[in-house]
């Protein structure tokens, strides 16, 4: 039996198996023929363990489940993988920058997507600051 094959499906039953999801469900593959995923949905609103293993799966548009999470502020404490990227370069980290929702220790301000943006970049298009950050040492002294 082949473990890691997509179970393709409708997108009201994508919704409906996030919706039913108990603790030890494995099928994180299930997914509309747009690729979103059980995953994708859970991540909307649920913080997902730090151990979770799909954090790198797709839709049809290389958007991750990491990708959601950043984007709804659900990626859990101690999350690293902000170099998971679609295929444009554009990382977790740009999007957690985009949105706030960088974790105090992160320090790879310096990851750049395909167009030459950092995440400090979107972090100071999308958070007002009267000052625009230019030095790791300056982020060392922000509350966050």
């Amino acid at each position: 039996m082949e473990t890691n094959k997509v179970i393709v499906v409708s997108q009201d039953t994508v919704y409906a198996v996030a919706e039913n999801v108990y603790k030890g469900f494995n099928n994180w593959r299930v997914m509309s023929e747009t690729g979103w995923s059980v995953a994708h949905v859970i991540a909307l609103d649920t913080i997902l363990p730090l151990d979770f293993e799909w954090w790198a799966l797709e839709d049809a548009e290389c958007w991750t489940v990491a990708h959601v999470a950043a984007d709804y502020g659900t990626l859990p404490d101690g999350f690293n993988q902000w170099t998971i990227a679609d295929e444009r370069g554009f990382s977790v980290a740009h999007m957690a920058a985009i949105k706030g929702n960088l974790p105090e220790e992160f320090d790879q301000w310096e990851l750049m997507d395909e167009n030459g943006l950092t995440v400090r970049d979107e972090y100071n298009k999308y958070n007002s600051l009267s000052t625009e950050l230019d030095s790791s040492e300056f982020f060392d002294n922000i509350p966050f």
